[in-house]
């Protein structure tokens, strides 16, 4: 059977990386929402390390989705704080 879970969501992970909460801080978060729509959290493996695991393994999967759909057609040139980067013969570009 594929259960759904909501730690495994790329949009709940996204929500957590783009409010810069912890893995923490995302568990007293979850267990009361859980517990409010009536789901029993005490039948629920939900730990920080439970959290962190399933973060680290969507990013993973979203990360990969994104260099492969990433494919320019053109060079891309970088501007780093307005830095003089090495050319590929290790002379400054003006």
């Amino acid at each position: 059977m594929n259960r759904q879970c909501l730690i495994d969501d790329p949009l709940y992970v996204a929500s957590l990386h783009r409010t810069n909460t912890t893995s923490r801080h995302a568990v007293h978060i979850v267990a009361p929402a859980l517990k409010a729509v009536g789901i029993n959290v005490n039948d629920l493996t939900l730990c920080t390390t439970s959290v962190y695991k399933a973060r680290k393994k969507t990013c993973s999967s979203i990360e990969q989705r994104i260099r492969d759909a990433f494919c320019p057609k053109t060079p891309i040139v970088v501007h780093i704080d307005g830095k003089l980067l090495p050319d590929d013969d290790d002379v400054n570009a003006e």
